[in-house]
């Protein structure tokens, strides 16, 4: 069985993330449905194509990732900020994340 390693990482407080909360998920939610939209025509069956994808990635980016480093091969991995744990593409090992709150 594999160890299993715990980490502590300090939780920054971020300046813009109310900023991709109110701007990022509701545009994502508009391209996302106006893609759909245009792929019902024959048309805009191409830009509705892009207008999704990109919808996608306007969602992933409105998601609050943290960068942290695996204690095992040092490499650095982005994960959803409050993930629980994470696994290590490169050393194939488990790593919980204990997030720490600053101090006020």
């Amino acid at each position: 069985m594999a160890d299993i390693q715990t980490i502590q990482i300090e939780i920054k407080k971020s300046k813009t993330g109310w900023i991709r909360k109110l701007l990022f998920f509701p545009a994502a939610v508009f391209g996302f449905l106006l893609g759909l939209v245009l792929c019902v025509t024959i048309i805009g069956i191409i830009p509705g194509f892009f207008m999704i994808t990109g919808s996608v990635g306007l969602f992933m980016a409105g998601l609050n990732y943290r960068q942290v480093t695996c204690p095992h091969c040092k490499k650095k991995k982005y994960v959803v900020s409050q993930a629980e744990d994470f696994k290590c593409n490169r050393c194939n090992t488990a790593t919980i994340i204990e997030w720490e709150k600053p101090q006020l």
